[in-house]
């Protein structure tokens, strides 16, 4: 299934590592020790809309390693009534990473329809869900080790883009990876 993907504020996705007081046969007897689990991974592909206003738990316990996030963002292509063709009607389809988390999705409900009417001209009011958007406070504050953002439609790559906040500081212990056509 492939369709908008809203997180709302409140919401927690917890793939934390666990760890576990085992006891451990050796040589000279048992010995009791905790075992530490590696956090896990979450991974999202959002089309026409992916806003994550939730929060994020992906630390690992003791020596294990923090979690990675993988948020992959198809963008729709608008097709007005007279047939014209655009992919970013007033700036969707845009993947921004903000620093601070921002209430993207705080005015949708659900059943709420997050393409517009394509027989209604696109205005800035019913293409505003039509994007991505993260915060590096949720990433950090998830715990991850790993980040991965891709932006991409086929249709139309040249449109693709992934917005980067102004001055933004995101540090992760792990790798990096953005992949688009654009980064802005």
């Amino acid at each position: 299934q492939e369709g908008a993907v809203i997180i709302k504020n409140g919401a927690i996705l917890d793939v934390s590592g666990a760890s576990v007081i085992n006891d451990t046969r050796t040589a000279a007897g048992f010995i009791r020790e905790t075992l530490h689990g590696d956090a896990g991974t979450i991974q999202m592909t959002g089309v026409g809309s992916l806003l994550i206003d939730g929060a994020f738990k992906a630390s690992a316990t003791g020596t294990g390693r923090d979690g990675s996030l993988a948020l992959k963002f198809d963008q729709l292509v608008f097709t007005d009534v007279n047939g014209i063709t655009d992919p970013n009607p007033f700036g969707s389809g845009t993947f921004a990473i903000t620093q601070q988390k921002q209430l993207a999705a705080n005015t949708i409900f659900q059943g709420d329809a997050i393409k517009p009417d394509a027989t209604l001209p696109a205005t800035v009011e019913n293409t505003q869900n039509l994007k991505a958007q993260i915060s590096a406070q949720q990433i950090s504050e998830g715990g991850f080790a790993n980040l991965k953002v891709k932006s991409f439609v086929l249709s139309s790559p040249e449109t693709n883009k992934i917005e980067l906040a102004n001055g933004l500081d995101l540090k992760l212990a792990g790798n990096l990876q953005l992949e688009s056509p654009q980064l802005i």
